[in-house]
């Protein structure tokens, strides 16, 4: 964690190993960064390290790490030593857990707590799982809304890049009932339906992605439209929404279009018309022959 430009600025003139034995390679940057290492007797194989032009230490150190990254190995800090083993290993060792805005994004395996203050921690372990490395891995803790990822620290500051557009205001669900004032809540339900779901199977009702707008303003201002439920109550002649703000405000705006107060003449039901002449029973049925 300290091998940076700041603490090590020495300039070699080239940092050349072509199809290395890893072992030699990490005597040279042992003797290039004055730090101890324990090589795991495991560790097996060649790296290539290419640079011609003068790098600093702390670049050659960082492209020890990728090098060792690629073949399946990392470093793991052990006191006054660092271990070289294999990522595999790693996960279940003493590697460095960081939880604030600092974190090295080297390719070294770290840990890395991220609590999320917007959008739901399992939710987005769902979406984003493929997003890690192989040798990587994340859990979610609902208790806090944080994630736990184990990987690579240059995957992690990727993986940080898409959280920081995710998670904005505009994602958390509350529940909001809508008066239906005219029509009747279930028939205002199930139109709502129709419009939004529309082609959608049933088990996938209700769920707009949170993650599908591409406007970068738009996503960071107020977030996508999000609604899981919408329930009539026809007790109280009410919908039941539960969503986000910017999901309850579509389904305000399509009820206000659609719960409109009829026209006499098109609302329908029973009409009584006293016969002052003729026969009601014969008039009736000579009306249901032509209504028919």
């Amino acid at each position: 964690e300290d091998i940076t430009n700041e603490n090590f600025p020495k300039l070699i003139e080239s940092f050349v190993f072509p199809d290395a034995e890893i072992r030699e390679v990490v005597k040279a940057i042992a003797k290039l960064t004055g730090k101890n290492f324990i090589v795991h007797s495991q560790v097996r194989g060649k790296i290539s390290i290419l640079a011609d032009t003068p790098i600093t230490v702390a670049e050659a150190y960082k492209a020890f790490l990728s090098a060792l990254a690629m073949t399946g190995y990392t470093v793991v800090p052990s006191g006054n030593f660092l271990k070289v083993i294999s990522s595999r290993d790693a996960k279940r060792d003493s590697i460095e857990t960081y939880s604030g805005r600092y974190f090295p994004v080297t390719d070294q395996l770290i840990t890395r707590i991220v609590k999320l203050k917007y959008i739901s921690a399992e939710e987005l372990k769902k979406k984003l799982r493929n997003i890690v490395s192989k040798e990587g891995e994340m859990e979610d803790y609902a208790l806090t809304n944080s994630l736990i990822i184990t990987d690579y620290g240059s995957n992690i500051e990727r993986f940080m890049g898409i959280v920081n557009q995710l998670d904005v205001p505009g994602f958390e669900e509350r529940l909001e009932v809508i008066t239906i004032k005219y029509a009747k809540a279930k028939d205002i339900s199930d139109l709502i339906d129709e419009i939004i779901n529309k082609g959608q199977p049933k088990n996938q009702r209700f769920t707009s992605s949170r993650f599908s707008r591409t406007n970068q303003a738009e996503s960071s201002s107020s977030g996508a439209e999000s609604f899981s439920h919408v329930i009539p109550d026809q007790r109280t002649n009410s919908i039941i929404v539960v969503g986000n703000e910017a999901g309850i405000q579509k389904i305000r705006a399509l009820v206000k279009k659609l719960d409109f107060k009829l026209r006499p003449e098109d609302s329908g039901g029973v009409y009584v018309y006293y016969i002052r002449h003729g026969e009601a029973e014969s008039i009736s049925k000579i009306l249901s022959g032509i209504a028919s």
